[in-house]
């Protein structure tokens, strides 16, 4: 495979105390370890784009409190602006890829990585004003990676300025390190919820769901929200928590839920089958179609639908082994690094 940098430094690459985000961290240092030094960081952005840029984002985020701005043709026109970035890559270095951000090495083609296009999170995500965007960077891409089949359905519905030719459905590079299993005594079953943003992922809709369950299964909730002033007593608020905890804690819980209806992708739901754990998630958007029958889908706004599901869950072990075994091995077959790995060596390869 050709050398490649991804759009991010040595320095934006060092793990942070906080949350690790998929672009700069997960995923771009995922690609590093699974390039083996056919991978590595640009060396820096030309400084004048990159103050082109942080103006343009300064801009339109200072209008952002007002909906008509934010779907409107101007604050897309400053998104594109702030999203191209002039790059500096080593001498030897063949091509450039970026997820988001669109990085323009001089003499090199790019192969640029996208969510693609979804109807979620109505008054923030503008599909019209997306699939604009989409046209501008795929013309000028060798190749586009998308993230889900939906994305790529999503853009292709919407224009017929894009052809297939050069998107490919190819998922995040994201290697997930499981640690050992959370300790946990005996006693009731264990659903976990994992979301920073709880509001906006569900959370509410599963906390009414959790008041109708009964005795013999409890909810962890790790979110960086704050705990509402009255929980069901079978909800365990852990509030934010390390990576490595998430994950152990991910390892030893019988059910994961997770009922968000604005994912671009879902990366705690590919973290979920790699861990195992049967799955509860909205059958509307990606999540879905990462867990495939792997898991139960269910309306993720429809409490009454996920308490059904759970109770389900947790009546029957036999269906949460199957469901555990089918996570491990659709894990193996589409979503582990070797086997993404080889999809996206085939795409730069092609450039």
């Amino acid at each position: 495979m050709r050398l490649i940098a991804v759009a991010a430094t040595h320095r934006e690459l060092r793990p942070t105390m906080g949350r690790a985000l998929w672009d700069r961290e997960l995923m771009y240092r995922s690609m590093i370890r699974w390039g083996q030094g056919s991978v590595v960081p640009i060396d820096g952005r030309v400084r004048w784009r990159r103050a082109v840029g942080t103006l343009a984002r300064g801009a339109s985020k200072t209008a952002d409190r007002s909906l008509h701005w934010r779907s409107s043709a101007p604050r897309r026109w400053l998104r594109d602006v702030a999203q191209i970035e002039r790059v500096v890559v080593p001498s030897h270095v063949g091509a450039a890829y970026g997820h988001i951000s669109y990085p323009i090495a001089r003499g090199r083609p790019t192969l640029w990585s996208t969510a693609g296009v979804l109807d979620a999170r109505p008054g923030e995500w503008f599909p019209a004003q997306s699939v604009r965007t989409h046209e501008r960077l795929m013309a000028m891409a060798a190749a586009t990676q998308c993230w889900s089949e939906l994305g790529r359905r999503g853009l292709l519905e919407r224009t017929d300025r894009v052809t297939s030719e050069r998107l490919h459905v190819v998922p995040p590079l994201v290697y997930v390190d499981l640690p050992s299993p959370w300790e946990r005594p005996d006693g009731d079953l264990v659903a976990i919820f994992i979301g920073a943003f709880g509001r906006l992922k569900g959370l509410p809709v599963l906390l009414d769901a959790m008041r109708g369950i009964g005795s013999g299964l409890r909810l962890e909730v790790i979110t960086a929200d704050a705990a509402p002033a009255e929980l069901p007593s079978s909800v365990d608020w852990l509030g934010a928590r390390p990576r490595q905890e998430v994950l152990s804690r991910l390892m030893s819980a019988d059910i994961h839920v997770f009922p968000s209806r604005t994912e671009s992708f879902g990366g705690v739901v590919v973290e979920a089958l790699a861990a195992g754990t049967p799955q509860v998630v909205d059958a509307s958007g990606v999540p879905a179609e990462i867990v495939g029958e792997a898991g139960v889908v269910v309306p993720g706004q429809d409490s009454a639908a996920i308490k059904d599901a759970l109770d389900r869950l947790a009546a029957d072990a036999d269906l949460r082994d199957r469901l555990r075994r089918a996570s491990l091995t659709r894990y193996r077959e589409r979503y582990a690094p070797e086997v993404v790995g080889a999809h996206l060596a085939a795409i730069i390869d092609g450039m």
